[in-house]
């Protein structure tokens, strides 16, 4: 049986196709029909309904898109402070809090997770856990026809901001329309009060979003873990005593 293609049916074909879920294929293909995978297989038995479809050839591997487990689009344009060196964790946070602060016009975000956006695709890169931190950056994943989640990032805190208006604008963040699909991101253990950590999780769950958080970062977090130092909450100066970790 054949199938006349329509302006979206094409053969992709290159030396190398690798499914994933099978072995690499020596000049391999990859029949897409209405934007779609109908097949894959090798070139040379490619079944009769494709026969005729136009094909396009490339040199190289051909890969289903790359997945960035967690990312965070909005600093793309942070590649100096990626480039440097650092003693610690905690010295790249100071350095990371320079680039932060210097970002005075909030659509900035924007136009940097754009940035990075583009520069993902063009490596091919295709689906993301993304992680917003400021609203500017927030959409960009469907904007660009990009799949996974949002996650959006709640950090510094603590028991008593959050019951004095944080709760809310975060659940006011939460409930903002969307294109895509949104998750919560309790940013640390050590950057949040353990009860607003316990009420984010909960809210996730009733709203059945998923949770992604960060754990684990540097050896001094885990001495906070471990033996209760505390140099890790240095990097929140002033309002560290606020946190119930210190207290």
């Amino acid at each position: 049986m054949r199938s006349n293609p329509t302006v979206n049916d094409s053969i992709v074909a290159a030396e190398w196709v690798l499914p994933i879920a099978g072995a690499a294929i020596h000049h391999g293909a990859v029949a897409v029909r209405e934007g779609r995978i109908a097949w894959v297989g090798s070139l040379e038995s490619l079944p009769s309904e494709f026969a005729g479809w136009p094909v396009a050839r490339h040199a190289g591997v051909l890969t289903p898109g790359l997945v960035n487990g967690h990312t965070h689009l909005q600093y793309t344009g942070f590649a100096d402070l990626g480039r440097g060196s650092y003693t610690s964790f905690e010295h790249w946070s100071e350095e990371f809090e320079v680039f932060y602060d210097a970002v005075q016009d909030p659509a900035e975000w924007g136009r940097a997770a754009r940035d990075g956006a583009a520069l993902a695709l063009a490596s091919g890169t295709t689906a993301f856990a993304e992680i917003v931190t400021d609203e500017p950056a927030r959409g960009v994943l469907a904007e660009f026809g990009l799949q996974g989640i949002e996650y959006l990032e709640a950090i510094g805190e603590t028991e008593t901001r959050w019951n004095a208006g944080g709760r809310e604008a975060f659940t006011a963040w939460l409930d903002q329309p969307t294109a895509g699909v949104v998750g919560v991101s309790p940013h640390a253990p050590y950057s949040l009060d353990g009860e607003v950590i316990r009420e984010l999780t909960a809210l996730a769950r009733s709203r059945g979003m998923r949770i992604h958080s960060h754990v684990g970062e540097s050896e001094v977090e885990a001495s906070l873990y471990d033996f209760g130092n505390r140099d890790v909450l240095e990097i929140y100066g002033d309002m560290r005593d606020e946190f119930a970790l210190i207290r």
